[in-house]
């Protein structure tokens, strides 16, 4: 839960500028229009003065100013008081005083849970609250691409890591962000199992062997770059916004056969880095990366699960590829992973596919671990013999879930981290199968925004089928600890499911940089353009947070949409108020939009009041 920071309220006053100050477009009919050496259209009183002016909320202005109309203000005790809703907002919600502020439970408009099909080159995309497969989609760059590994960005798009090709595919989960390619009006899609076919023709708008579904939106090869790229298994997409501060996270790529990492743009694919290989050469670490996790308080860290080589945990300094192992500090170790995950105090948890009895971990043999950087010390717990242990996630309550590899039918175990590394924190297992269907050879588990445990199997749904098993555990979480109920929700996917990573984007979103936003349109000047001229706020960022500010203006409303955003106020550089740009086009509606952002789950920005002024200046025909 987010904790209050005490708040500095911000005067709300505009001053005014030059010989003329700023005006508003008024209803008195005293007024008459003049034009000042600006150019600009504005309305004065009978005598050619500025009318006197002030905030709505009483505070008067020190200088030559306007009246600001309830019109322009958003905010607690406004006209416009913020009302968080699907379609003007993501992520945050109000207080008990009506301040906008990011949400502190798991809510989040993001639904989709993508599942690779290794055996036949797709990827299911599951509605984690229809429960059902709502798309498939074939991946790579021809048949054979062998899709084994998803991770999704804060858009809730997809990047798909694919093995034998040694290619990257990205999927867009709204048709909203799919691109027309084909000459045919609207989106073609999957909606459904079956997937829309491979291109055999370079003229159909999709290279030859590629998807011609129009939510797939590149594939990137990565096997012709110079230092090469095979045997893709890590994926990791970053918690990145464009420079319009739309979400476009990157993805970073960890090819295990040739010991080399890439970071990919999230737009088109290409390289932005790339590092290695580390393949034990010139006294460098011999690294084959197998899974990824991006750290949440050291932003520029990247976690590496390496599998066969050099088997231990680092960290590579994503700014110049510089490598880390994570040694115990007393006994110099470090574990043999498999499955990683990130808490949100960032320690590093890995789940080992022996059973412990051949174990090289530290200090004890055991199948769950986790790492504390501030202190280099590993802590273990040995969950059962025979227990081969392949995906892992952590949940915002700090709960470790881990699925069982070996077991017919798959089953997952908790780790409650208060009583870790006890036995005692070891419960379950929690079965994925029922009378039907017997999932096998269990591989990743991923958390939902509803807090519920998704467990992905490879076959035996139904029993003895090829078709893998993607199945929901339902969690209460009202009490101390979770309570799994023998209700099960299983929806059969494609053949040989291989999926362990953040497959439905919940650690990129709980354990790195959280934020959300909220958009409020605005028509102050009924028949006229609307020249901006400065904005009002009052805020509260507490070190870890900040937010912004953008507009973008148009004279008609469905213009808005394509109208170009500009960053106007950056808190905490900037303090009210703030002169709106001079490139910020006039228009009769502005729409302006908040973001807000936070590392530190405990404290969230908050935003009270905000208001701009404006000249109404000429009539819209």
């Amino acid at each position: 839960m987010f904790m209050r920071h005490s708040r500095n309220l911000l005067l709300w006053a505009i001053i005014g500028i030059g010989s003329w100050g700023l005006f508003a477009c008024t209803e008195d009919s005293t007024g008459a229009s003049v034009r000042t050496d600006s150019g600009v259209e504005v309305l004065t009183d009978a005598a050619g003065d500025a009318p006197s002016t002030k905030f709505s909320d009483g505070a008067m202005a020190t200088e030559l100013g306007l009246e600001l109309p309830p019109a322009s203000t958003m905010g607690p005790g406004t006209e416009k008081e913020y009302e968080p809703a699907a379609g003007n907002s993501e992520g945050v919600e109000t207080d008990a005083e009506g301040w906008l502020k990011l949400k502190s439970d798991l809510s989040a408009d993001r639904n989709n849970l993508w599942v690779a099909n290794a055996d036949e080159d797709t990827v299911s995309n599951v509605d984690t609250q229809q429960i059902k497969e709502v798309g498939r989609y074939f991946t790579g760059l021809k048949e054979g691409s062998n899709p084994s590994r998803t991770s999704v960005d804060l858009a809730g798009d997809v990047f798909v890591g694919n093995r034998s090709d040694g290619s990257v595919t990205k999927i867009a989960a709204s048709t909203a962000r799919c691109a027309e390619r084909n000459g045919t009006a609207g989106i073609q899609t999957s909606t459904d199992p079956t997937p829309m076919a491979r291109s055999t023709d370079n003229a159909s708008g999709f290279p030859v062997g590629q998807s011609t579904d129009e939510c797939v939106l590149w594939s990137k090869a990565l096997a012709d770059e110079p230092i090469g790229c095979s045997g893709i298994r890590g994926v990791a997409a970053t918690a990145e916004t464009g420079l319009d501060f739309e979400y476009n996270g990157h993805v970073w790529v960890g090819c295990r056969d040739t010991g080399t990492i890439f970071k990919l743009n999230g737009e088109t694919g290409d390289v932005m880095a790339s590092y290695g290989p580390f393949d034990g050469r010139d006294g460098s670490f011999e690294i084959k990366p197998y899974g990824f996790v991006l750290d949440k308080k050291e932003t520029n860290r990247l976690w590496i699960a390496g599998k066969d080589g050099d088997t231990a945990v680092y960290w590579m300094d994503t700014t110049d590829g510089t490598m880390h192992k994570a040694v115990d500090a007393v006994s110099g170790a470090s574990p043999n992973p498999y499955g990683i995950a990130l808490d949100d105090n960032s320690h590093v948890w890995i789940a080992t596919k022996d059973d412990g009895k051949e174990s090289h971990q530290p200090n004890a043999a055991g199948d769950i671990w986790r790492y504390d950087p501030a202190t280099e010390t590993w802590e273990g717990v040995h969950v059962g013999d025979g227990v081969k242990f392949k995906g892992l996630a952590v949940d915002v309550w700090g709960f470790v879930w881990g699925i069982d590899n070996a077991s017919n039918p798959a089953q997952i175990f908790m780790i409650d981290p208060s009583t870790f590394p006890d036995p005692s924190s070891v419960h379950g297992p929690y079965v994925l199968g029922d009378d039907n269907n017997t999932p096998q050879s269990g591989g990743g588990v991923a958390i939902d925004f509803d807090g519920h445990v998704w467990g992905v199997s490879k076959k035996g749904c139904p029993t003895g089928a090829k078709e893998g098993c993607a199945t929901r555990l339902t969690v209460d979480r009202t009490g101390a600890l979770p309570v799994v109920s023998p209700d099960l929700d299983i929806v059969p996917v494609g053949e040989g499911t291989y999926s362990y990573s953040d497959m439905i984007g919940y650690s990129l979103r709980n354990f790195t940089t959280k934020e959300g936003w909220y958009r409020q349109t605005f028509d102050v000047c009924d028949d006229k353009s609307t020249w901006w001229q400065k904005i009002a706020f009052e805020s509260d960022v507490p070190p870890g947070t900040r937010f912004i500010i953008r507009a973008r203006a148009a004279d008609k409303v469905e213009d808005l949409e394509n109208a170009e955003w500009h960053t106007i106020v950056q808190v905490p550089a900037d303090s009210s108020p703030v002169d709106l740009p001079p490139d910020l086009a006039e228009g009769h509606f502005i729409q302006l939009e908040v973001r807000l952002y936070t590392q530190d789950s405990a404290v969230t920005p908050s935003v009270g009041k905000i208001g701009f002024t404006f000249t109404c200046t000429t009539t819209i025909l």
